[in-house]
């Protein structure tokens, strides 16, 4: 592991320690109840899909504050630093267990990958996220990255069903956290499952890629 690492395993911690904690079984359970009535209410896998990543994606843009005092942030320096974050500190202090982040090839065709990181630089400087210090070539830098989650407590006492298990995307409302939380810092991106445990595979892991840099919009008073 490297210094990076460990010091950011070591800030999750810090904030995961400093945060008001309920009952892991309690909040696993109420989850799966949560997915049951939807699956129940809206009756298509799809919709209920939609609906978890829509849900997460609300919940996402209100942690986000609680996200940047808790774990005093200062800095990201580019995306990988961003998406690491996201693994040793955002998952420790929510869900109280670390991630990992591998380099991703994107699925989407931007046109040029080293302007995001440049652009990403001054978006992070005038966000919570604190000044960017770039440190990287655009060669170490890319714009998607694949979140290892080893051992997801939503999958805690699940087992789906047969009909559902080639359809429903459990923890969907993981993907719409992230999307929403980093729209609020001006990264606008794309989440979704690419391998699940409740599949049989072998890890949880989102394919989390970069797609813009949004841009501060301000009106005029007049």
């Amino acid at each position: 592991m490297s210094l990076d690492n460990r010091r950011l395993g070591s800030k999750g911690d810090t904030a995961f320690a400093n945060m008001d904690k309920i009952s892991c079984e309690l909040f696993v359970m109420t989850y799966g109840a949560l997915v049951t009535q939807l699956i129940k209410d809206l009756k298509d896998i799809d919709e209920v899909n939609s609906k978890l990543e829509e849900m997460g994606y609300s919940i996402g843009c209100r942690l986000i504050d609680e996200f940047l005092s808790k774990s005093q942030t200062r800095n990201c320096k580019n995306f990988h630093t961003t998406c690491e974050m996201i693994a040793k500190v955002g998952l420790k202090m929510f869900l109280g267990v670390e991630g990992n982040i591998r380099k991703s090839t994107p699925t989407n065709n931007v046109a040029n990958t080293s302007s995001f990181s440049t652009s990403m630089t001054t978006s992070v400087s005038t966000s919570n996220l604190g000044t960017a210090t770039p440190s990287s070539t655009s060669d170490d830098i890319s714009n998607c990255y694949i979140l290892e989650i080893p051992n997801n407590p939503l999958n805690d006492f699940v087992e789906l069903p047969s009909q559902f298990k080639n359809k429903l995307i459990y923890s969907n409302i993981l993907c719409g956290v992230i999307r929403g939380a980093l729209e609020m810092v001006q990264l606008k991106v794309n989440c979704k499952f690419t391998t699940c445990k409740l599949k049989d595979d072998d890890c949880d892991r989102i394919q989390i890629e970069l797609e813009e840099i949004l841009e501060d919009v301000f009106e005029d008073d007049d």
